[in-house]
């Protein structure tokens, strides 16, 4: 293989071309294939993340709704009315 800046043959363990600095064609695409996976990790996490916590919160409110359990709403009152007390709307 030859490098694809100045010509010079390269070594199948040059991961440089040692004339010019310019990284081998093969470990650009290694590369990029790698930050490709790690992008669609992150995003698939993050959609998992968001999901779960749309879906805690849908629940949180028909529970508080269903007025099933008085104990814990008076405390998730007990906590908004001292967060508008600090940042009153």
């Amino acid at each position: 293989m030859y490098c694809k800046n100045c010509g010079t043959p390269l070594d199948d363990n040059d991961v440089f071309c040692a004339n010019c600095g310019t990284p081998r064609e093969d470990e650009i695409q290694s590369t990029q294939e790698k930050d490709s996976i790690n992008n669609s990790t992150i995003i698939l996490v993050a959609a998992i993340v968001i999901v779960v916590m749309i879906a805690a919160t849908i629940g949180t409110v028909i529970h508080l709704k269903s007025g099933a359990d008085t104990g814990s709403q008076n405390a998730v009152n007990a906590c908004i009315n001292t967060v508008y007390s600090y940042f009153p709307l």
